[in-house]
């Protein structure tokens, strides 16, 4: 994202605007951005750190052995680094090669487009990194801003440039309205032809949680109502027969995972009208554009996104559009679509699976806790009895069934990338690959932001690229930032969660994940078989 924000930056620039920048605190993410503008002001105080960029990797295997909990983790692929903070203490070979490779790509984009930006040499910038500056009178003396100067003067010298009196109250517009104003008010109204943009931004779950927030997340349920209302789905009926009110009728069952509740929902309110309704609006849009910007979340709901995917674009052209990361499930739902467009740095792929449970049996032992099971049938305790570790025959089934979904991720990647199973799989294996290196090995189509991928639908639907086409945003984007890039200080990339993070994850997930970072177990918390204890422990952890 911070990449688009530069392009767009520059875009301005050369259309003669001229962009100034306040830059109270700073660091690698920051400057990123802010080495794009024309001037470039820090007040004497400012906090900066240009230190250079970490990845980092925390592990809980010790941890979780000193206390008597051995996860049993299932992942398919040999970079499949979710689930290593639980059942390692260091980190493999095999992801420190792959963060290696990331934190060499990131490093050195940073280094070309700030020297692309400032006129400086890499090497130089590299030296001056590596010289631990920490006075903001060497940035500028080095010619890495403008100069020294605190925000009133900033904006005095805004007035002056804009031709503004001093005692005049220099006219400004914040974010959130700017981006209210309605587009026709400034001649931006667009074109007769909609393209339909749908958010994918979070970890993917199936349904909402009772706790979750309206914003939190890609819910494949609500987010399947979004392509369904865009797809051409025809009517249900002959256009012009009449239709009965016994041929609304039609319903849908879900089974509550308790096993004590159903949930009787209505699949066509008002029958034909609805489908009419949906027709009409299918017609509205000559293209869709999938903005995805997720590390991946649970593999059924990404299956059932990339499934509806698949469906609309049988009718309409589909463009993934990805932003920061598009692994795991996050890319599965990418390959529903007819072209993948990635910025230079997308966290891409990871093509792969996790699963597993935990066996609290010398925890329970410890604290003098018992807990005994009577099941009939060979596998009834398969994921309920979290008092002892699985049966051989237990492990066999517990493995096959995540091999299983690994190989349908990874045909499926095959066939919409046309490549035979066997060069897939010299890309999959759960490997993280930069935009430009999974464009490279075929898993991408094109490199560049929305813009690209707008240019890309428009072609697609033979719409002339010199025709004005209106965006439509299907709903509204969730947080930008995915969990990947958070709480990780100065380093642009990470693929380790907060332990915060990753035990609430241990207790609100279930079912085979399709994820890039962490790892999601069979539900605990809320099922017949919870553990107390567990829960005890994921709530002490979490308020440290």
């Amino acid at each position: 994202m911070s990449e688009e924000t530069l392009e767009e930056q520059t875009l301005l620039m050369h259309q003669g605007k001229f962009i100034v920048g306040y830059v109270p605190v700073c660091g690698e993410k920051e400057y990123y951005l802010a080495c794009a503008c024309e001037e470039l002001y820090f007040p004497p105080s400012a906090y900066f750190a240009l230190n250079g960029l970490a990845v980092q990797a925390s592990f809980l295997g010790g941890v979780l052995e000193n206390v008597g909990v051995e996860p049993q983790v299932e992942r398919i692929g040999k970079y499949k680094s979710a689930g290593d903070q639980l059942i390692r203490k260091n980190m493999s070979e095999e992801n420190c090669e792959m963060l290696t490779s990331l934190l060499d790509n990131i490093y050195g984009n940073w280094l070309d487009k700030v020297s692309h930006a400032t006129g400086k040499e890499r090497e130089n910038i590299e030296n001056f990194i590596n010289e631990g500056v920490y006075q903001v009178e060497k940035l500028k003396e080095d010619g890495w801003i403008t100069n020294i100067m605190y925000d009133d003067e900033v904006m005095s010298k805004l007035k002056e440039r804009l031709g503004l009196q001093e005692d005049k109250k220099l006219p400004v517009v914040d974010y959130r309205k700017y981006s209210r104003v309605r587009k026709w008010t400034l001649g931006l109204s667009g074109g007769k032809d909609k393209i339909a943009i749908i958010r994918a931004s979070g970890s993917i779950s199936r349904v909402r949680g009772s706790f979750s927030v309206s914003s939190s997340g890609i819910v494949a349920e609500q987010f399947i109502e979004k392509i369904r209302s865009i797809r051409d789905v025809g009517l249900m009926m002959n256009h012009g027969s009449s239709v009965s009110a016994s041929s609304s009728k039609n319903f849908y069952l879900k089974f509550e995972e308790d096993a004590l509740s159903f949930v009787v929902k209505k699949l066509w309110l008002g029958g034909i009208r609805t489908n009419i309704s949906g027709y009409e609006e299918s017609k509205l849009y000559k293209a869709a554009i999938i903005r995805i910007d997720s590390p991946g979340g649970d593999a059924l709901a990404s299956d059932l996104m990339w499934r509806e995917i698949k469906l609309l674009a049988a009718s309409k052209p589909v463009i993934a559009s990805m932003g920061d990361v598009a692994a795991s499930g996050g890319y599965y739902m990418a390959m529903g679509t007819g072209a993948i467009v990635a910025e230079n740095l997308t966290l891409t792929g990871s093509i792969g699976v996790v699963t597993g449970k935990f066996n609290l049996g010398k925890l329970y032992e410890k604290i003098g806790f018992n807990k005994e099971i009577i099941s009939r049938g060979r596998f009834a305790e398969l994921t309920a009895a979290e008092q002892r570790p699985f049966r051989p025959d237990e492990a066999k089934l517990f493995a096959e069934a995540a091999q299983n979904s690994y190989k349908q991720f990874r045909d499926k990647a095959a066939f919409s990338r046309s490549m035979t199973v066997d060069k897939m799989e010299e890309v999959a294996q759960g490997r993280v690959w930069t935009g430009n290196d999974a464009a490279s090995r075929g898993l991408v189509d094109a490199i560049g932001g929305l813009s690209r991928a707008v240019a890309i639908a428009k072609q697609k639907a033979s719409i002339p690229q010199d025709r004005q086409v209106t965006l439509v945003e299907m709903s509204k984007p969730s947080p930008s930032l995915p969990e990947i890039l958070s709480d990780i200080g100065s380093s642009v990339v990470g693929v380790d969660r907060t332990l915060k993070g990753l035990l609430e994850d241990l207790t609100s997930s279930n079912g085979i994940q399709a994820r890039m970072d962490g790892i999601m177990f069979q539900q605990l918390e809320g099922a017949s078989f919870a553990s107390p204890f567990l829960n005890l422990i994921k709530d002490y952890l979490s308020s440290l």
